[in-house]
């Protein structure tokens, strides 16, 4: 499962940067929260499937109501974002300088 794997991850993250009972706390608050709203805006699709099969069998599609339905998700993909955003600056004061460089390197890694 998806709550797992990140829990996991963030776990290794933290034991990596030698994190504090108190930095664990928060952030993985932050991460909580995060995954509530990734799995909110997942648990979406499954309507938005729904109402575009819907259309898509109509005898004549309703197409203001799919491009609301676009505005929609466009919308809810587009909060989700920014509250990432948000997270990653929240974790960003959580952690020391020392450890944003290690976690900098580590991420560095990754992209290579």
């Amino acid at each position: 499962e998806i709550a797992a794997f990140v829990t996991d991850r963030v776990d290794d993250a933290l034991d990596d940067l030698d994190a504090t009972p108190e930095q664990r706390t928060r952030i993985n608050a932050v991460k909580d929260r995060m995954l509530a709203a990734g799995l909110e805006a997942r648990g979406a699709r499954g309507q938005t499937h729904e109402t575009l099969l819907g259309e898509w069998k109509a005898t004549s599609p309703d197409a203001a109501k799919l491009h609301a339905l676009v505005d929609a998700r466009a919308d809810a993909l587009r909060a989700l974002a920014h509250q990432a955003v948000d997270a990653g600056v929240e974790v960003h004061g959580i952690l020391t300088p020392e450890q944003r460089e290690k976690l900098t390197r580590k991420a560095e890694r990754w992209h290579r």
